[in-house]
């Protein structure tokens, strides 16, 4: 015979009940859009003292989600000499801002070929709800140069997050004056992070009274 019976309910209910599965989901792309050729050249550019780079930028849901990967569509179509650079920045007042988060090199490698190119992230990054965050595209080395390809016709990236603007930098990334027109094309993939469940949480609300009446009998 069960002497405590709805001790062993309670905790049946918080066995069976627990959160939904999580999995990855767009927070905000526009890889769907067909290519228009190159797009925007990041790097050397002729005349250029510094490297041209790019930035865009985007509000979080009303959830925490982590990143999975940035995906990037790329090209560098006259010589192999163009190294990513990829990185998350905060928002500073509409501009990029201090840098969050590093991604480690593309694969693919950059090959010559128009790509879609997956970067995944250096350790875990938790996008916060509600938050404005920047995808920064720089170069790296002394010289050279690739392609972040455009969209055509000139699509908005768009998904879970707001989609914000794009800017372009001609001093290594250091400042980003300019609102670029481009709608380069690219794609964030993140988890939900999950949140404990108000069904779970009544079992307990159930089970912890009835344990402290079990001890004091």
């Amino acid at each position: 015979m069960l002497r405590h019976p709805a001790l062993l309910i309670a905790a049946a209910a918080i066995l069976c009940l627990s959160p939904a599965p999580t999995y990855a989901v767009v927070i905000i792309g526009n890889l769907g859009a067909a290519d228009a050729g190159t797009g925007g050249t990041v790097g050397d550019i002729p005349g250029n003292p510094a490297f041209q780079e790019y930035a865009v930028s985007f509000t979080m849901p009303a959830n925490d989600f982590t990143i999975d990967n940035i995906l990037l569509r790329l090209a560098d179509p006259s010589v192999l000499d163009g190294t990513p650079d990829i990185t998350l920045r905060a928002d500073a007042a509409g501009l990029p801002g201090a840098q969050l988060a590093t991604f480690n090199a593309p694969a693919p490698a950059l090959s010559g070929a128009t790509q879609t190119h997956i970067f995944t992230p250096v350790g875990a990054i938790t996008l916060n709800a509600n938050a404005a965050y920047w995808i920064h595209v720089g170069h790296v080395g002394p010289t050279g140069s690739y392609a972040w390809v455009d969209s055509a016709p000139s699509t908005n990236p768009s998904g879970l997050a707001t989609f914000g603007q794009y800017r372009v930098s001609s001093d290594d990334g250091s400042t980003f004056p300019t609102v670029s027109p481009n709608r380069l094309k690219f794609e964030v993939n993140a988890t939900l992070v999950p949140e404990p469940s108000a069904a779970l949480l009544l079992p307990l609300a159930i089970l912890v009274p009835l344990l402290r009446h079990h001890r004091r009998r």
